[in-house]
């Protein structure tokens, strides 16, 4: 019998595709790193080879979810036209909010699965600070906003869409929209 040896490249998106479904559908708590290694039909020792820890995976993933997420909403929003930024800000918060409320398991990930991984990567925000960004400030001064802007979201889709609290997405929105539109007046 003959064994066929799997590239490494493949190995590695086999362990990436594997933890995400797991952690979608389990959440990253109750996810091993043996159920992962099973599932991408790999040893477990293997899984170390690509990554250091759990952790390292999980970061990898919030930022390929969070990345697409943000991609998706940015180019919605490009595409849309807005005629200033408090405008084009409240557009990308709304495809953001619609995307989280379709999505679950999306947001439940994002929100609970790592450190923010998504939001910190400086290549996937580029884009968004392109979009938003105001001619008088400072590229600090701009990310600051911007952070300061999806970590108020991100929390407030969270509470509402999952928890409930203080009241349904639906019933929130439009404050969400008008207070994110606000930040960039």
């Amino acid at each position: 019998m003959t064994v066929t040896e799997v590239p490494r490249d493949q190995k590695r998106a086999r362990i990436e595709a594997a933890a995400t479904a797991l952690f979608l559908q389990k959440g990253v708590a109750q996810t091993s790193v043996g159920e992962i290694a099973r599932a991408a039909s790999v040893a477990k020792g293997t899984f170390y080879l690509y990554f250091k820890d759990k952790q390292a995976l999980v970061d990898k993933v919030v930022a390929e979810k969070g990345g697409e997420t943000l991609c998706r909403a940015v180019e919605r929003t490009r595409q849309a036209g807005c005629v200033d930024r408090p405008a084009a800000a409240a557009h990308f918060c709304e495809c953001l909010i619609d995307f989280y409320a379709e999505n679950l398991p999306i947001l439940r990930f994002i929100v609970r699965g790592g450190p923010g991984a998504e939001l910190h990567h400086r290549e996937l925000l580029a884009p968004l600070e392109e979009l938003l960004a105001l001619p008088e400030e400072s590229a600090e001064q701009s990310r600051n906003r911007l952070m300061v802007m999806l970590d108020f979201l991100v929390t407030a889709c969270y509470r509402s869409i999952i928890e409930g609290q203080p009241a349904a997405i639906e019933v929130i929105k439009p404050l969400l929209l008008q207070t994110v539109a606000g930040i960039y007046r």
